[in-house]
Formats: structure tokens, C-alpha cells, sequence
């Protein structure tokens, strides 16, 4: 188990890392709408479908990324478990 213990860890920071770029990748979708007067009728539908799920896409992104921090955490034994 000491072992896989450093495996472990890196995963879940690995993962953190992948869902805080993810969540910066949304942010900056949200700078388009300053260009979006430009863009054709089509790709304005496509860009709003995609908005209307950042909501929930970026609140499901922050917990996870909590998560896996949280169990890196305890797996190097920085926090105890209750």
C-alpha cells in the first residue's frame, strides 16, 4: 500500500490540474461574446448551446477538482480524516 501511495497522489493531482485547466478553457469562452456580432448565425446557436451548460459544467469541475485535492490531501496524510 506505501507503495501505490505516491501513485495515488499523483493521480488526484493530475486530475486537479486537467479540471483547473478545463474550467480556465470555459472562462475563456466567455471573452467571445465582445466577437460574436461578427460570427455567422450558426456558429452564435452552437456557441450559445454550449453556454447554457457552463453553469452546471463548471460547479460539476469545481467539485471534483475539491475532491481529488481533498484526497491528495489525505492520502499524504496532511489532513486526518474525521
Amino acid at each position: 500500500m506505501i507503495l501505490l501511495l505516491p501513485i495515488i497522489v499523483m493521480i488526484l493531482i493530475l486530475l486537479s490540474a486537467m479540471l483547473a485547466a478545463s474550467e480556465t478553457a470555459i472562462f475563456s469562452l466567455t471573452r467571445l461574446e465582445h466577437t460574436r456580432e461578427q460570427l455567422t448565425a450558426s456558429v452564435q446557436n452552437a456557441i450559445e448551446r454550449l453556454m447554457r451548460g457552463m453553469r452546471d459544467a463548471i460547479a460539476a469541475g469545481a467539485f471534483a477538482d475539491h475532491a481529488a485535492q481533498t484526497l491528495a490531501d489525505l492520502a499524504r496524510g496532511d489532513i486526518s480524516p474525521l
